[in-house]
Order: C-alpha cells, then sequence, then structure tokens
C-alpha cells in the first residue's frame, strides 16, 4: 500500500487506479484494531492527513480521462487518523513511476503542455 502524491497527470492509467484503490484501501485499514500505520509513516508511504485531498484529486484525474466512473465509484470509507503527520517520498515515488513506459509519456506530454509546446 503506498500513496505515491506526485500529479496525477504524471501517472499512467494504471498506476492512477492502482493509487485510487490504495487510498481507499488504506481509510478501510486506519478503522481496523490491529492495522499497524507505523512501518507505513517510517518509510514514508503515505500520508493519512491527506487521504480525502489525495481521494478527490484521484477521482477528479480518472473523470479527466474519461473513464467510466461509475466503475471507481467507490465512496471514500469514513475513517478516523488521530495519529501525526506522514510525508510521502515524492522523488521515490517520480523514481518508481519513471520505470514505466507510460508514465514517461505522461510525464513529457504534462511537461510539454506547461511549457507550451
Amino acid at each position: 500500500m503506498r500513496m505515491l502524491m506526485v500529479p496525477t497527470v504524471f501517472m499512467c492509467d494504471i498506476h492512477l487506479r492502482l493509487e485510487y484503490h490504495d487510498v481507499i484501501f488504506l481509510a478501510k485499514d486506519l478503522n481496523k484494531n490491529d492495522f499497524n500505520l507505523d512501518i507505513l509513516l517510517e518509510n514514508r508511504r503515505v500520508e493519512p492527513q491527506n487521504i480525502k485531498r489525495r481521494y478527490d484529486e484521484l477521482v477528479v484525474e480518472l473523470v479527466n480521462r474519461n473513464e467510466d466512473y461509475s466503475q471507481y465509484a467507490d465512496e471514500l470509507p469514513a475513517y478516523t487518523y488521530g495519529g501525526g503527520c506522514g510525508e510521502v517520498d515524492k522523488k521515490s515515488s517520480l523514481k518508481r513511476l519513471m520505470k514505466c513506459k507510460r508514465c514517461r509519456e505522461c510525464m513529457v506530454e504534462a511537461m510539454c503542455k506547461l511549457s507550451g509546446f
């Protein structure tokens, strides 16, 4: 389970869907008594304080890509989180995504749009 926390336009459809599902599973798991969040926080894999914001970003991007949102209509489960803040290693996330040819293509396209090409 991981939150990538990079701009959604940098992600291919597969990685976008994977993070979408990971965010939902994280919210569900936070409600479990035996769920150990500490390891994910120590390894800088999640930002539990940003679950709702990230969920919203992912949904907007899925809809913008003309994805059939009914397929992704899982409501974000109610969750409680009273711990400290996490910070995802975004550089590591980008390195991970750079291994994916489709993600690299998305990144180039996004950078070209930003640069006015």
